[in-house]
């Protein structure tokens, strides 16, 4: 599903698809509301417990409780994915924080790309974000 998503994700350069900055924020807007869709109808067929991953229990030499914490870490990490995706901005700040060491550029594409999609270049310098930060 988010696979497929990504795919589907418009793209400010495709200009013959989206000639005017406002038919991209339109699309882009259109894309995040099925992503939140397609990931709800996901999540009402499964238990809010989690276990979403089907993975094969009964592998011969792996313990299971090795298997199922795997399952767990990679179903915690899709997750993050997802939120980020649907432009949650405290899991993509916090997932910068984390995984980008705090680095503004690598915070601004992010944020650029999953949050706020009508970003634009003049909004930022080389010294920092021009309004002083994202947060």
């Amino acid at each position: 599903m988010l696979s497929s998503a990504l795919l589907k994700l418009p793209r400010s350069k495709d200009v013959h698809l989206h000639p005017t900055s406002a038919s991209f924020l339109s699309a882009h807007t259109a894309w995040r509301e099925d992503l939140r869709a397609a990931i709800s109808l996901f999540c009402d067929a499964k238990d809010d417990a989690g276990g979403w991953l089907e993975l094969e229990i009964d592998v011969e030499g792996i313990d299971r409780a090795i298997i199922e914490e795997e399952a767990e870490r990679w179903e915690s990490t899709l997750i993050r994915f997802a939120r980020i995706m649907l432009g949650e901005e405290e899991v993509v700040l916090d997932t910068v924080d984390a995984e980008g060491d705090g680095d503004w550029k690598l915070a601004l594409g992010v944020w650029g790309l999953w949050v706020n999609a009508s970003l634009k270049r003049d909004r930022y310098t080389d010294e920092g974000w021009a309004d002083g930060g994202i947060r």
